[in-house]
């Protein structure tokens, strides 16, 4: 938190905004920024007076249309939630927690059972990747002394369907082992796109040994450039 606080004050340095609006130009319709004396992609690193500073592309498109960097406690927000879309249209300075909130998604039930708390277990929609995650929080009307505040997943599934016939399963379980039951680790379903990038992993390392670029190799098989680098980075 220290160091986010040391790097806005360097940012909002007059001289430096001077410097940045010198060297950087908005086209307000695409949302593009080109740039003088330097090279940007997502964001600007930017060595200035002896000190590093870093703008995501999306705040310096803010900066460049307004005049002004967000303010404290707040987030350049994509409203389309496409994060390459940095058209001035669609950005919108929101609060951390509204920022929270809308990547996250939203509880589809906030229990089951009986009872005001039910069995104190939740299914959540996570808009990031579109998948359903089930939890149980104890100290949802169950949970006492040690078991107070404890809470554990039951995993992510891609469909509301098979999610909730793990809350169900897990229910019956419940009914048998007693409500301070706490199941082993659960080990989590592997997601898609995960599946999918293991899936690639021979093809990405030949295409690298062929002299194919990280990028190059991202644009061919429609993945991020950070999804391969970590998996061939050692070629």
């Amino acid at each position: 938190m220290r160091k986010r606080i040391k790097l806005l004050k360097k940012r909002e340095n007059p001289e430096f905004e001077k410097f940045f609006r010198e060297h950087a130009w908005l086209d307000p319709v695409t949302g593009e920024i080109k740039v003088k004396d330097c090279y940007a992609y997502l964001g600007f690193n930017i060595n200035w007076n002896g000190s590093l500073i870093s703008v995501t592309y999306a705040n310096a498109v803010w900066f460049l249309k307004t005049g002004a960097w967000p303010k404290a406690g707040h987030h350049i927000d994509h409203i389309n939630d496409v994060s390459l879309d940095n058209r001035p249209e669609n950005l919108q300075e929101i609060t951390e927690f509204e920022n929270h909130k809308k990547r996250r998604g939203r509880k589809v039930y906030r229990s089951y059972g009986r009872g005001k708390y039910g069995f104190g277990l939740g299914i959540h929609h996570d808009k990031r990747d579109n998948r359903f995650y089930v939890d149980r929080n104890l100290s949802r009307g169950y949970g006492t002394g040690d078991l107070n505040g404890i809470r554990y997943s039951l995993g992510g599934y891609d469909t509301r369907e098979e999610a909730e016939q793990v809350v169900e399963s897990h229910i019956r379980v419940l009914e048998v082992k007693g409500l301070s039951y706490i199941p082993p680790t659960v080990k989590r379903k592997p997601k898609k796109a995960t599946v999918h990038l293991d899936t690639n992993i021979e093809q990405m390392r030949e295409m690298r040994r062929n002299g194919a670029t990280y990028q190059q190799i991202a644009d061919a098989l429609g993945l991020k450039i950070g999804a391969v680098y970590k998996r061939i980075k050692d070629i």
